[in-house]
């Protein structure tokens, strides 16, 4: 965990053939962890020694909210709570999290399913209604700005994390671009050598 601690985006509970796991989703692909994703967020918080019980109650009074919150991991980091699986027993966690600023689009797929599209692309199916949705993102970007305005940071100001992420996506689509400009190149020479 401390080796990907500052590459983490995001975490989603998974069922597997010997119990719960979980999906570690990082800035750049992901990783399979054998512990519940109860166990990874705890474990994730205390490589930064933040003890996520006693900033719950903190949250509780600041957001003025109870139930499922977001956590924070610092000024920059904000993980909002979204339903990504049904249970099968009684205590099973449903919830997974998801740094506010990697999300993107939120397409409606069904009456409480909704696919989340995180802005490198990939894409979470949320058993949640798009308002639902939008209303836990509008809560962890009200959280993001209120840990910010604490820190003295300009909310509208991005993050190095976010430059970089913005830079490659930008290189990624550029890159794609340029090999369907490639494949056109192909099959209009090929086309020109079947026809001369």
């Amino acid at each position: 965990m401390e080796t990907i601690r500052e590459e983490i985006i995001g975490i989603r509970p998974l069922y597997t053939d010997t119990g719960n796991a979980t999906i570690i989703y990082l800035r750049e692909g992901e990783v399979m962890d054998t512990r519940g994703c109860r166990s990874v967020s705890n474990a994730l918080a205390s490589c930064y020694a933040i003890d996520l019980t006693a900033q719950r109650r903190n949250l509780e009074e600041s957001l003025g909210r109870k139930g499922i919150l977001p956590f924070h991991l610092g000024a920059e980091r904000v993980f909002i709570p979204l339903k990504m699986r049904r249970p099968v027993s009684e205590n099973d966690v449903v919830y997974g999290y998801v740094d506010v600023r990697y999300i993107g689009d939120v397409d409606i797929i069904g009456k409480t399913c909704c696919l989340l599209t995180l802005t490198d692309s990939r894409q979470i199916e949320i058993l949640s209604s798009q308002n639902t949705i939008r209303q836990s993102q509008h809560v962890g970007q009200r959280l993001l700005d209120l840990l910010q305005a604490e820190q003295g940071v300009d909310p509208g100001m991005k993050s190095v994390h976010q430059l970089v992420d913005e830079a490659v996506n930008a290189f990624r689509e550029i890159r794609e671009i340029k090999m369907k400009v490639d494949n056109i190149e192909e099959m209009v020479g090929a086309g020109r050598k079947n026809n001369g």
